[in-house]
């Protein structure tokens, strides 16, 4: 069994910023469980978070509007891909502060 793990502090986003990464941690060939916890400041009322695959698939996805620790959950399977990436994303509809960011993958299993 592997754990993969990736984390970043003190992001600030703002309106103008858009849909923007956060953190992201980059996955061999295999099959994951993944969480992500986010410790935000929200100054807005319709931030939203979401977690996604390099190939653009929506694996879990949260809207919030104030300070709190965000959990965002999935399953992937890279299939026999060298390199795909997991990545959350965040847009602010005023200022968001992520303090911490944290991606685990648990590999499950592992093709080939």
């Amino acid at each position: 069994m592997r754990v993969l793990a990736a984390e970043q502090r003190n992001v600030a986003l703002a309106a103008k910023d858009g849909l923007a990464k956060v953190v992201e941690v980059i996955l061999p060939a295999g099959r994951f469980t993944l969480d992500r916890t986010l410790t935000l400041v929200s100054a807005g009322s319709g931030d939203v978070c979401e977690l996604r695959s390099s190939d653009g698939t929506l694996l879990d996805e949260l809207q919030f509007s104030d300070t709190r620790q965000v959990v965002l959950s999935g399953e992937l399977d890279t299939g026999t891909r060298a390199v795909t990436r997991a990545r959350i994303s965040c847009s602010a509809d005023d200022k968001l502060d992520v303090e911490r960011a944290r991606i685990r993958a648990l590999q499950v299993g592992q093709i080939g």
